[in-house]
C-alpha cells in the first residue's frame, strides 16, 4: 500500500518500516517460525523462544538502519494521517481480509501501521 500510494516511496523502503512493526505484531502467534528465524538468519543465541524472536526482529530493525534504510513512517514525511487512506488500500475499503499468521482486518492493519509511526 506504501508504495502503491506513495511512488516516491521504494517497496524495500516500505518493508524495511513495515517488516519489523508487522513482526512484532504477529510473532506470539507463531514464537517457534519466528525464533527459528532470529537463530538462522541472526544467530540468536537465546535459549528461550520469545527473547530470540524478539531479538531477532531487533537485529533486523538494527540491520535495516545500518544500511540507511527508513525505519518509521515519519522518514517519508507521513503521520498518522495517511494510515485510514493505507488500511482502507490494504482491506479494499474494509471488504478483504490479509491472511498471515491470523486473518488481518483493517482494524489489525491499522494497528500495525500505527506501530510504524
Amino acid at each position: 500500500a506504501l508504495s502503491g500510494e506513495y511512488d516516491e516511496i521504494a517497496h524495500g523502503a516500505g518493508l524495511a518500516v513495515l517488516f519489523p512493526a508487522w513482526a512484532k505484531y504477529i510473532y506470539k502467534h507463531n514464537v517457534s517460525r519466528f525464533a527459528q528465524f532470529a537463530r538462522r538468519v541472526w544467530d540468536c543465541t537465546e535459549k528461550d523462544d520469545e527473547e530470540a524472536a524478539m531479538s531477532g526482529i531487533e537485529k533486523m530493525s538494527e540491520y535495516f538502519r545500518s544500511i540507511g534504510m527508513p525505519s518509521k513512517l515519519s522518514d517519508f514525511g507521513l503521520d498518522e494521517k495517511c494510515i485510514d487512506r493505507l488500511c482502507d488500500l490494504c482491506t479494499f475499503g474494509r471488504q478483504r481480509v490479509v491472511k498471515s499468521y491470523i486473518d488481518m482486518d483493517y482494524d489489525v492493519i491499522k494497528d500495525i501501521f500505527r506501530l510504524c509511526l
